[in-house]
């Protein structure tokens, strides 16, 4: 289910907290907005 959520050039992309270990939908949610900030910054 984790591949639904991070994408294949997750390697590029710095983990949050530790938090996202308990697969809370808020970590999620947070390293979601980081990661469409950085691809929008790459584009």
């Amino acid at each position: 289910m984790q591949n639904l959520w991070y994408p294949k050039e997750q390697k590029s992309v710095p983990l949050p907290d530790k938090n996202l270990s308990n697969g809370t939908l808020e970590a999620l949610a947070e390293w979601n907005k980081r990661t469409i900030k950085m691809l929008i910054l790459k584009l």
